[in-house]
């Protein structure tokens, strides 16, 4: 899913801490390293003279016969959740999606941030609460691996479950085409509701920016079946609509919003997202 030049240019980025273009999703993760969620035990390792005599794990002595301190987890680790659509109508772009989610959360566990993920359609499919460590890694890829698309989108209820789920201030990127009623919107308000800070990558096949079908093709929609004469005039209409829609929502709310045709490649992918404050870092 990640290749090896994939992961050289990921091992340079970080979560959208210190973007330079500061936005509410940069605020938001720091705010989330802000409050953090008190000290965790992340790890063990071997007594030094000097560590402190509170943080000895007597039970790992008894176990393994030798002296071992906590590690602790200081707060201000960040939280992130990725929400990804994964209906029928993501089919002609489902790798494109799987790709940029597999990064970001490889972003989240190789920085010893925390990640978890997500997948919905008209109800979550499948849910791993977010973790860190090499393990999780592990599982997210496999989820992401082993996950088809089906099922028809309803984002209101879907992430009014995973906001439900997810516990707060998590930032949580939500990966998506938005081909819905309300573009989403709804959704995104309820994650927000629930204290959570929203992101928005919309990801799209080219052939649905660029359509080539002819005017008068008979076309099917993958999620209802249903059959429609395209009308490239009208189309062409609709997807502006949706784009302003979207753009302006989030834009009002402070929600970042990037939109990711598969033809931007992951490079200007990560760019993007770098410039968006959902990551950071440079070249």
């Amino acid at each position: 899913m990640l290749t090896a030049a994939d992961i050289a240019r990921l091992d340079r980025l970080a979560l959208g801490t210190t973007a330079a273009h500061a936005t509410t999703a940069a605020a938001g993760l720091r705010h989330a390293r802000a409050r953090g969620y008190g000290l965790e035990v992340s790890d063990h390792r071997p007594y030094q003279p000097g560590d402190d005599p509170r943080q000895i794990d007597w039970n790992a002595d008894a176990r393994l016969r030798q002296l071992s301190v906590r590690v602790l987890q200081a707060e201000g680790t960040a939280h992130l959740h990725v929400a990804l659509d994964s209906s029928l109508s993501m089919t002609p772009k489902w790798a494109w999606a799987a790709r940029l989610a597999a990064a970001l959360t490889y972003v989240a566990i190789v920085r010893r941030d925390i990640a978890g993920l997500s997948t919905f359609a008209d109800r979550v499919q499948a849910h791993t609460p977010a973790a860190r460590g090499r393990r999780q890694l592990h599982t997210l890829m496999q989820q992401l691996a082993r996950t088809r698309p089906s099922g028809r989108s309803e984002f209101s209820g879907s992430l009014s479950e995973i906001g439900h789920r997810v516990r707060p201030p998590s930032f949580v990127v939500v990966i998506s085409d938005f081909f819905a009623s309300d573009y989403g919107v709804n959704g995104l308000d309820a994650l927000a509701a629930r204290g959570l800070n929203p992101a928005l990558v919309q990801v799209l096949a080219d052939e649905e920016v660029r359509p080539s079908v002819a005017d008068g093709s008979r076309l099917t929609d993958l999620e209802s079946s249903e059959q429609a004469i395209a009308n490239l005039d009208r189309y062409r209409a609709r997807f502006a609509r949706m784009t302003d829609a979207l753009s302006t929502h989030c834009r009002t709310a402070g929600v970042p919003f990037v939109q990711l045709p598969e033809s931007v490649g992951f490079e200007r992918a990560l760019d993007q997202l770098v410039r968006a404050a959902i990551l950071t870092g440079r070249r």
